[in-house]
């Protein structure tokens, strides 16, 4: 509950201090060192973890967010006096067809995402994969993230909105199929980089298009309202179907399945921010 705010409200504030300077398409170069400090905590707890010292990196994670308090105190101070009501969310998502169809598509994403974070060990296991192998797997779905957060900008000026975000969730998919053909833990390990091309365009690109399509007084509400269908609601539905599979099967019954939930994912999502594309060209015509 107290880590739930958390996010949205930071995502909220990069976005504004963007916006004040107008680069807003930056905010892939402020959220890449987010995947930079995954890379390095899961190395750090990796080598904690095999060497029986994994008790440590509960000290340092508390000491870190101290460290994170007091630095936030330094943030220069800044009020916004809007009135926003609940029921003024209620009915963007009521009244909203582009959105509501935008956040199905990324439920269905983030179905398989949470498929993929939880059972990416199980699926590496089943393979015979060496620990060295199912230590580097995590670091390497998110490796991709910084290259691609720092040319976000390029990417979105150059090919738009919608295309840039389109692509980039593709990967998923892709990634999905090749998990069922693959059966050796050296070929494996590397497709699992695709992770990193899908999040990258989910954590940057994504971001920014709500933040777009929304009244800037819901800013924060509109970044809560994405990052809970993609880290709250649909990992909850995936992760219960996927437990009810196991139960059953391997892991390749869940990569078929999270296959064909991607790609209806990506369907709705393009779906929806056609939508946009199309009202754009009739404004223009008007």
């Amino acid at each position: 509950m107290v880590n739930a705010p958390v996010h949205s409200n930071l995502v909220a504030l990069a976005l504004s201090h963007l916006e004040n300077r107008g680069k807003q398409e930056e905010f892939g170069k402020f959220r890449l060192w987010g995947s930079i400090g995954f890379i390095v905590a899961t190395a750090i707890a990796g080598g904690l973890f095999f060497e029986d010292n994994l008790e440590i990196a509960v000290y340092i994670y508390c000491g870190s967010l101290v460290v994170l308090g007091l630095i936030s105190l330094q943030l220069p101070e800044r009020r916004i006096s809007t009135e926003v009501l609940w029921a003024d969310g209620f009915k963007l998502l009521v009244h909203n067809r582009r959105l509501r169809l935008f956040l199905l598509g990324v439920v269905c994403l983030g179905i398989t995402v949470g498929i993929g974070d939880q059972y990416l060990v199980v699926y590496m296991n089943e393979l015979n994969a060496t620990a060295w192998i199912i230590g580097s797997t995590v670091a390497v779905t998110a490796m991709p993230e910084i290259p691609l957060m720092h040319y976000a900008e390029t990417f979105i000026r150059k090919w738009g909105l919608r295309m840039t975000y389109i692509v980039g969730i593709s990967a998923l998919p892709l990634r999905w199929f090749l998990n069922t053909l693959v059966t050796d833990a050296n070929i494996a390990l590397p497709i699992q980089a695709l992770h990193g091309i899908g999040l990258s365009a989910l954590l940057t690109v994504g971001v920014i298009y709500i933040d777009n399509i929304l009244p800037k007084t819901l800013r924060a509400s509109g970044q809560a309202i994405y990052s809970t269908s993609l880290y709250g609601l649909g990992p909850s539905i995936g992760l219960f179907i996927a437990g009810l599979l196991m139960s059953s099967g391997s892991t390749k019954t869940l990569w078929i399945m999270c296959l064909f939930i991607s790609v209806i994912g990506c369907i709705i999502v393009n779906r929806a921010m056609q939508i946009d594309d199309e009202q754009t060209i009739a404004s223009d015509k008007i």
